[in-house]
Protein backbone atom coordinates (compact mmCIF):
# COMPACT_ATOMS: atom_id res chain seq x y z
CA UNK A 1 0.00 0.00 0.00
CA UNK A 2 1.02 3.60 -0.53
CA UNK A 3 3.27 5.54 1.83
CA UNK A 4 2.55 8.92 0.22
CA UNK A 5 1.97 11.86 2.59
CA UNK A 6 -1.57 13.05 3.26
CA UNK A 7 -3.25 14.83 0.36
CA UNK A 8 -3.62 18.60 0.29
CA UNK A 9 -7.29 19.09 -0.73
CA UNK A 10 -6.58 22.24 -2.75
CA UNK A 11 -4.39 20.27 -5.18
CA UNK A 12 -5.85 18.71 -8.32
CA UNK A 13 -6.19 14.92 -8.11
CA UNK A 14 -4.58 12.99 -10.96
CA UNK A 15 -6.67 9.87 -11.48
CA UNK A 16 -5.84 6.94 -13.78
CA UNK A 17 -8.62 4.42 -14.42
CA UNK A 18 -7.62 0.97 -15.71
CA UNK A 19 -10.20 -1.28 -17.40
CA UNK A 20 -10.40 -3.97 -20.07
CA UNK A 21 -12.46 -2.20 -22.71
CA UNK A 22 -13.03 -5.11 -25.08
CA UNK A 23 -16.35 -6.14 -23.55
CA UNK A 24 -19.39 -4.00 -22.88
CA UNK A 25 -20.65 -5.19 -19.54
CA UNK A 26 -21.47 -3.67 -16.17
CA UNK A 27 -17.88 -2.70 -15.34
CA UNK A 28 -17.40 -0.89 -18.65
CA UNK A 29 -20.73 0.92 -18.26
CA UNK A 30 -19.71 2.08 -14.78
CA UNK A 31 -16.29 3.27 -16.00
CA UNK A 32 -18.01 5.28 -18.73
CA UNK A 33 -20.54 6.78 -16.32
CA UNK A 34 -17.84 7.80 -13.84
CA UNK A 35 -15.66 9.26 -16.60
CA UNK A 36 -18.60 11.22 -18.03
CA UNK A 37 -19.53 12.40 -14.54
CA UNK A 38 -15.99 13.69 -13.92
CA UNK A 39 -15.93 15.79 -17.11
CA UNK A 40 -15.69 19.43 -16.23
CA UNK A 41 -14.66 18.69 -12.64
CA UNK A 42 -11.63 20.99 -12.12
CA UNK A 43 -10.47 19.13 -9.02
CA UNK A 44 -9.78 15.85 -10.88
CA UNK A 45 -7.62 15.30 -13.97
CA UNK A 46 -8.79 11.96 -15.32
CA UNK A 47 -7.07 9.56 -17.72
CA UNK A 48 -8.58 6.25 -18.82
CA UNK A 49 -6.21 3.41 -19.76
CA UNK A 50 -7.78 0.45 -21.57
CA UNK A 51 -6.31 -2.94 -22.35
CA UNK A 52 -8.31 -3.20 -25.57
CA UNK A 53 -9.99 -1.22 -28.31
CA UNK A 54 -13.77 -1.26 -28.23
CA UNK A 55 -16.94 0.62 -27.45
CA UNK A 56 -15.62 2.09 -24.21
CA UNK A 57 -12.66 3.64 -26.03
CA UNK A 58 -15.00 5.14 -28.62
CA UNK A 59 -17.39 6.62 -26.06
CA UNK A 60 -14.62 8.06 -23.87
CA UNK A 61 -12.71 9.53 -26.82
CA UNK A 62 -15.85 11.07 -28.29
CA UNK A 63 -16.58 12.72 -24.94
CA UNK A 64 -13.12 14.31 -24.87
CA UNK A 65 -11.75 12.08 -22.11
CA UNK A 66 -8.00 11.43 -22.19
CA UNK A 67 -8.00 7.77 -23.30
CA UNK A 68 -4.95 5.52 -23.82
CA UNK A 69 -5.21 2.01 -25.31
CA UNK A 70 -2.55 -0.63 -24.62
CA UNK A 71 -4.02 -3.24 -27.02
CA UNK A 72 -3.27 -6.46 -25.14
CA UNK A 73 -4.09 -8.57 -28.20
CA UNK A 74 -0.69 -7.63 -29.66
CA UNK A 75 1.44 -8.05 -26.55
CA UNK A 76 2.40 -10.50 -23.83
CA UNK A 77 2.02 -9.72 -20.12
CA UNK A 78 5.48 -8.12 -19.77
CA UNK A 79 4.91 -5.78 -22.70
CA UNK A 80 1.43 -4.88 -21.43
CA UNK A 81 2.90 -4.06 -18.04
CA UNK A 82 5.68 -1.99 -19.61
CA UNK A 83 3.14 0.04 -21.58
CA UNK A 84 1.07 0.63 -18.45
CA UNK A 85 4.16 1.72 -16.53
CA UNK A 86 4.96 4.17 -19.34
CA UNK A 87 1.43 5.60 -19.11
CA UNK A 88 1.76 5.90 -15.33
CA UNK A 89 5.08 7.71 -15.59
CA UNK A 90 3.59 10.14 -18.10
CA UNK A 91 0.37 10.76 -16.16
CA UNK A 92 1.94 10.61 -12.66
CA UNK A 93 -1.35 9.58 -11.05
CA UNK A 94 -2.16 10.09 -7.39
CA UNK A 95 -4.65 7.23 -7.67
CA UNK A 96 -5.00 4.20 -9.94
CA UNK A 97 -8.56 2.88 -10.05
CA UNK A 98 -8.71 -0.68 -11.40
CA UNK A 99 -11.69 -2.78 -12.45
CA UNK A 100 -11.51 -6.62 -12.47
CA UNK A 101 -8.81 -9.13 -11.58
CA UNK A 102 -6.22 -8.72 -14.36
CA UNK A 103 -6.38 -4.96 -14.06
CA UNK A 104 -5.88 -5.25 -10.29
CA UNK A 105 -2.70 -7.26 -10.80
CA UNK A 106 -1.33 -4.90 -13.44
CA UNK A 107 -2.15 -1.84 -11.33
CA UNK A 108 -0.48 -3.28 -8.23
CA UNK A 109 2.76 -4.06 -10.08
CA UNK A 110 2.81 -0.80 -12.05
CA UNK A 111 2.25 1.22 -8.88
CA UNK A 112 5.48 -0.10 -7.39
CA UNK A 113 7.39 1.29 -10.38
CA UNK A 114 5.65 4.66 -10.42
CA UNK A 115 6.00 6.31 -7.04
CA UNK A 116 3.39 4.13 -5.34
CA UNK A 117 0.13 5.96 -6.10
CA UNK A 118 -2.87 4.98 -4.03
CA UNK A 119 -4.77 1.96 -5.34
CA UNK A 120 -8.52 1.48 -5.47
CA UNK A 121 -10.51 -1.33 -7.07
CA UNK A 122 -14.21 -1.76 -7.70
CA UNK A 123 -15.64 -5.27 -7.35
CA UNK A 124 -18.60 -5.64 -9.68
CA UNK A 125 -19.53 -9.23 -8.85
CA UNK A 126 -18.46 -12.18 -6.73
CA UNK A 127 -17.63 -14.32 -9.76
CA UNK A 128 -14.71 -12.09 -10.74
CA UNK A 129 -11.61 -14.25 -11.09
CA UNK A 130 -13.34 -17.18 -9.38
CA UNK A 131 -14.23 -20.61 -10.70
CA UNK A 132 -13.72 -24.23 -9.78
CA UNK A 133 -10.57 -24.83 -11.85
CA UNK A 134 -7.13 -24.77 -10.25
CA UNK A 135 -6.17 -21.74 -12.35
CA UNK A 136 -9.36 -19.97 -11.32
CA UNK A 137 -8.81 -20.70 -7.64
CA UNK A 138 -5.24 -19.39 -7.86
CA UNK A 139 -6.49 -16.18 -9.50
CA UNK A 140 -9.08 -15.81 -6.77
CA UNK A 141 -6.48 -16.29 -4.04
CA UNK A 142 -4.14 -13.74 -5.64
CA UNK A 143 -6.97 -11.24 -6.05
CA UNK A 144 -7.89 -11.60 -2.36
CA UNK A 145 -4.25 -11.02 -1.43
CA UNK A 146 -4.10 -7.88 -3.59
CA UNK A 147 -7.25 -6.45 -2.00
CA UNK A 148 -6.07 -7.27 1.52
CA UNK A 149 -2.44 -6.18 1.20
CA UNK A 150 -1.88 -3.96 -1.82
CA UNK A 151 -5.03 -1.94 -2.38
CA UNK A 152 -5.81 1.06 -0.20
CA UNK A 153 -9.55 0.83 -0.87
CA UNK A 154 -11.92 -1.78 -2.25
CA UNK A 155 -15.33 -0.62 -3.43
CA UNK A 156 -18.25 -3.04 -3.56
CA UNK A 157 -21.19 -2.15 -5.80
CA UNK A 158 -23.68 -3.72 -3.37
CA UNK A 159 -23.94 -4.44 0.34
CA UNK A 160 -24.13 -8.14 -0.48
CA UNK A 161 -20.69 -8.01 -2.13
CA UNK A 162 -19.27 -5.88 0.69
CA UNK A 163 -20.31 -8.48 3.28
CA UNK A 164 -18.71 -11.26 1.24
CA UNK A 165 -15.47 -9.30 0.76
CA UNK A 166 -15.26 -8.70 4.49
CA UNK A 167 -16.28 -12.14 5.74
CA UNK A 168 -14.94 -14.45 3.02
CA UNK A 169 -12.07 -12.51 1.45
CA UNK A 170 -10.77 -10.82 4.59
CA UNK A 171 -10.76 -7.27 3.24
CA UNK A 172 -10.38 -4.98 6.29
CA UNK A 173 -13.54 -2.98 6.95
CA UNK A 174 -11.55 0.27 7.20
CA UNK A 175 -10.50 -0.16 3.56
CA UNK A 176 -13.90 -1.27 2.31
CA UNK A 177 -16.66 0.95 0.92
CA UNK A 178 -20.00 0.42 -0.82
CA UNK A 179 -20.91 2.63 -3.77
CA UNK A 180 -23.94 1.51 -5.75
CA UNK A 181 -23.95 1.85 -9.52
CA UNK A 182 -25.72 4.73 -11.17
CA UNK A 183 -26.99 5.68 -14.61
CA UNK A 184 -27.68 8.96 -16.38
CA UNK A 185 -31.26 9.65 -15.32
CA UNK A 186 -31.25 12.94 -17.27
CA UNK A 187 -31.01 11.05 -20.55
CA UNK A 188 -34.59 11.89 -21.52
CA UNK A 189 -36.15 8.47 -20.96
CA UNK A 190 -39.72 8.69 -22.22
CA UNK A 191 -42.72 7.76 -20.08
CA UNK A 192 -43.75 4.28 -21.18
CA UNK A 193 -47.46 4.09 -21.94
CA UNK A 194 -48.81 0.60 -22.49
CA UNK A 195 -51.58 -0.13 -24.94
CA UNK A 196 -53.51 -3.28 -25.70
CA UNK A 197 -51.60 -5.17 -28.39
CA UNK A 198 -51.52 -8.73 -29.68
CA UNK A 199 -48.10 -9.52 -28.21
CA UNK A 200 -46.49 -9.01 -24.82
CA UNK A 201 -42.68 -8.79 -24.82
CA UNK A 202 -40.47 -9.99 -21.98
CA UNK A 203 -36.73 -9.50 -22.36
CA UNK A 204 -33.31 -9.79 -20.82
CA UNK A 205 -29.76 -8.86 -21.80
CA UNK A 206 -26.26 -9.91 -20.84
CA UNK A 207 -23.25 -11.99 -21.73
CA UNK A 208 -24.24 -15.59 -22.34
CA UNK A 209 -22.22 -17.03 -19.46
CA UNK A 210 -23.25 -19.82 -17.05
CA UNK A 211 -23.61 -17.39 -14.10
CA UNK A 212 -26.40 -15.60 -16.01
CA UNK A 213 -28.32 -18.92 -16.32
CA UNK A 214 -30.30 -17.95 -19.41
CA UNK A 215 -31.16 -21.64 -19.78
CA UNK A 216 -33.74 -21.24 -17.03
CA UNK A 217 -35.13 -18.29 -18.98
CA UNK A 218 -36.08 -20.81 -21.69
CA UNK A 219 -37.93 -22.90 -19.07
CA UNK A 220 -39.72 -19.77 -17.84
CA UNK A 221 -40.65 -18.92 -21.43
CA UNK A 222 -42.04 -22.40 -22.07
CA UNK A 223 -44.34 -22.20 -19.03
CA UNK A 224 -45.41 -18.62 -19.65
CA UNK A 225 -46.12 -19.07 -23.37
CA UNK A 226 -48.12 -22.23 -22.67
CA UNK A 227 -50.38 -20.20 -20.36
CA UNK A 228 -50.42 -16.94 -22.32
CA UNK A 229 -49.83 -17.43 -26.04
CA UNK A 230 -49.31 -13.72 -26.71
CA UNK A 231 -46.10 -13.73 -24.63
CA UNK A 232 -42.84 -13.29 -26.54
CA UNK A 233 -39.31 -13.52 -25.12
CA UNK A 234 -36.20 -11.74 -26.43
CA UNK A 235 -32.60 -12.06 -25.26
CA UNK A 236 -29.81 -9.65 -26.24
CA UNK A 237 -26.25 -10.85 -25.86
CA UNK A 238 -23.57 -13.21 -27.04
CA UNK A 239 -21.17 -15.64 -25.44
CA UNK A 240 -20.14 -19.27 -24.94
CA UNK A 241 -23.62 -20.44 -23.89
CA UNK A 242 -25.23 -19.36 -27.20
CA UNK A 243 -25.46 -22.85 -28.73
CA UNK A 244 -26.80 -24.35 -25.49
CA UNK A 245 -29.56 -21.75 -25.32
CA UNK A 246 -30.46 -22.13 -29.00
CA UNK A 247 -30.69 -25.90 -28.55
CA UNK A 248 -33.04 -25.49 -25.58
CA UNK A 249 -35.22 -23.06 -27.55
CA UNK A 250 -35.57 -25.57 -30.40
CA UNK A 251 -36.04 -28.56 -28.09
CA UNK A 252 -38.91 -26.77 -26.35
CA UNK A 253 -40.52 -25.73 -29.63
CA UNK A 254 -40.19 -22.04 -28.83
CA UNK A 255 -38.81 -20.79 -32.16
CA UNK A 256 -41.88 -18.56 -32.66
CA UNK A 257 -41.87 -17.30 -29.07
CA UNK A 258 -38.19 -16.83 -28.12
CA UNK A 259 -35.72 -14.73 -30.14
CA UNK A 260 -31.98 -14.69 -29.45
CA UNK A 261 -30.83 -11.34 -30.82
CA UNK A 262 -27.09 -11.72 -30.38
CA UNK A 263 -24.99 -8.66 -29.60
CA UNK A 264 -26.99 -5.42 -29.68
CA UNK A 265 -25.14 -2.10 -30.05
CA UNK A 266 -28.11 0.22 -29.61
CA UNK A 267 -30.05 -0.86 -26.55
CA UNK A 268 -32.53 2.02 -26.81
CA UNK A 269 -34.70 0.17 -29.33
CA UNK A 270 -34.36 -3.05 -27.33
CA UNK A 271 -35.71 -1.49 -24.15
CA UNK A 272 -38.39 0.43 -26.06
CA UNK A 273 -39.91 -2.87 -27.19
CA UNK A 274 -40.18 -4.44 -23.73
CA UNK A 275 -43.12 -4.74 -21.38
CA UNK A 276 -41.16 -6.54 -18.63
CA UNK A 277 -37.42 -6.95 -18.01
CA UNK A 278 -36.23 -10.13 -16.30
CA UNK A 279 -32.98 -11.22 -14.68
CA UNK A 280 -32.26 -14.93 -14.15
CA UNK A 281 -28.69 -14.75 -12.81
CA UNK A 282 -27.37 -17.13 -10.17
CA UNK A 283 -25.59 -14.14 -8.64
CA UNK A 284 -25.45 -10.43 -9.41
CA UNK A 285 -23.61 -7.40 -8.17
CA UNK A 286 -25.53 -4.28 -9.17
CA UNK A 287 -26.69 -5.04 -12.74
CA UNK A 288 -26.69 -2.00 -15.00
CA UNK A 289 -29.23 -3.54 -17.37
CA UNK A 290 -31.79 -3.74 -14.56
CA UNK A 291 -31.20 -0.07 -13.70
CA UNK A 292 -31.42 0.89 -17.37
CA UNK A 293 -34.72 -0.94 -17.79
CA UNK A 294 -36.20 0.53 -14.62
CA UNK A 295 -35.14 4.04 -15.65
CA UNK A 296 -37.29 3.50 -18.74
CA UNK A 297 -40.22 2.60 -16.47
CA UNK A 298 -40.08 -1.12 -17.21
CA UNK A 299 -40.94 -3.33 -14.22
CA UNK A 300 -38.48 -6.08 -13.32
CA UNK A 301 -38.96 -9.69 -12.28
CA UNK A 302 -35.80 -11.37 -10.98
CA UNK A 303 -34.49 -14.03 -8.68
CA UNK A 304 -33.74 -12.58 -5.25
CA UNK A 305 -29.95 -12.78 -5.43
CA UNK A 306 -27.12 -10.38 -4.63
CA UNK A 307 -27.63 -6.71 -5.32
CA UNK A 308 -31.03 -7.27 -6.93
CA UNK A 309 -32.45 -7.30 -3.40
CA UNK A 310 -31.14 -3.73 -3.07
CA UNK A 311 -32.71 -2.50 -6.32
CA UNK A 312 -36.11 -4.15 -6.75
CA UNK A 313 -38.82 -3.70 -4.13
CA UNK A 314 -41.11 -6.74 -4.24
CA UNK A 315 -44.66 -5.74 -5.07
CA UNK A 316 -43.72 -2.10 -5.68
CA UNK A 317 -41.62 -1.84 -8.85
CA UNK A 318 -41.35 -5.53 -9.70
CA UNK A 319 -41.17 -8.98 -8.18
CA UNK A 320 -38.33 -10.89 -6.49
CA UNK A 321 -38.55 -14.67 -6.78
CA UNK A 322 -37.18 -16.22 -3.58
CA UNK A 323 -36.70 -19.77 -4.85
CA UNK A 324 -34.92 -20.82 -8.02
CA UNK A 325 -38.18 -22.07 -9.47
CA UNK A 326 -39.14 -21.42 -13.11
CA UNK A 327 -42.81 -22.06 -12.33
CA UNK A 328 -42.95 -19.46 -9.57
CA UNK A 329 -41.11 -16.98 -11.79
CA UNK A 330 -43.54 -17.63 -14.64
CA UNK A 331 -46.53 -17.06 -12.37
CA UNK A 332 -45.34 -13.54 -11.53
CA UNK A 333 -44.99 -12.80 -15.24
CA UNK A 334 -48.53 -14.03 -15.88
CA UNK A 335 -49.85 -11.77 -13.11
CA UNK A 336 -48.35 -8.73 -14.85
CA UNK A 337 -49.51 -9.85 -18.31
CA UNK A 338 -53.07 -10.11 -16.99
CA UNK A 339 -53.09 -6.83 -15.02
CA UNK A 340 -52.21 -3.83 -17.19
CA UNK A 341 -52.89 -1.35 -14.38
CA UNK A 342 -50.42 -3.10 -12.08
CA UNK A 343 -47.88 -3.30 -14.91
CA UNK A 344 -48.14 0.45 -15.50
CA UNK A 345 -47.97 1.23 -11.78
CA UNK A 346 -44.92 -0.98 -11.24
CA UNK A 347 -43.24 0.63 -14.27
CA UNK A 348 -43.82 4.16 -12.98
CA UNK A 349 -42.52 3.14 -9.56
CA UNK A 350 -39.44 1.59 -11.17
CA UNK A 351 -38.61 4.88 -12.88
CA UNK A 352 -38.96 6.76 -9.59
CA UNK A 353 -36.73 4.25 -7.78
CA UNK A 354 -33.83 4.76 -10.18
CA UNK A 355 -34.20 8.54 -10.33
CA UNK A 356 -34.14 8.83 -6.55
CA UNK A 357 -31.45 6.28 -5.65
CA UNK A 358 -29.30 5.30 -8.63
CA UNK A 359 -28.22 8.41 -10.54
CA UNK A 360 -24.80 8.94 -12.12
CA UNK A 361 -24.49 12.20 -10.18
CA UNK A 362 -24.92 10.40 -6.89
CA UNK A 363 -22.46 7.65 -7.85
CA UNK A 364 -19.81 10.07 -9.13
CA UNK A 365 -20.04 12.24 -6.02
CA UNK A 366 -19.51 9.13 -3.89
CA UNK A 367 -16.41 8.16 -5.87
CA UNK A 368 -15.03 11.73 -5.67
CA UNK A 369 -15.46 11.64 -1.90
CA UNK A 370 -13.71 8.27 -1.80
CA UNK A 371 -10.76 9.63 -3.82
CA UNK A 372 -10.35 12.62 -1.51
CA UNK A 373 -10.69 10.42 1.57
CA UNK A 374 -8.16 7.98 0.16
CA UNK A 375 -5.54 10.68 -0.39
CA UNK A 376 -6.22 12.34 2.94
CA UNK A 377 -5.25 9.33 5.04
CA UNK A 378 -2.18 7.24 5.52
CA UNK A 379 -2.61 3.48 4.92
Amino acid sequence: MSDKPPYQESRQIKLLTLASGDLWAGAEAVVHQIAAGLLGNPSIRHTVALLNHGRLETLCSQAGIDTRVIDESRHGFSAILAKLVAICRAVKPDIIHAHRYKENLLAAIAAMACGRPRLITTVHGLSEGMNSTFKGMMKSALNRFLMRRMFDMTVAVSNDIAISLSERSGVPSKRLATIVNGIDVHNGFPKKTRTLVDTFTIGSAGRLFPVKDFSIMVDIARMTCAARTKARFVLAGDGPEKDVILHRIRTNGLEDHFTLLGHVDDMQDFYAGLDIYINTSIHEGMPMTVLEAMARRIPVVAFAVGGLNEIVSHGHDGYLVQHRDAGEFSQYLIELIDDRDRLQRFGDNAGSTVHKRFSTTRMTESYCSAYVRLLGTRS
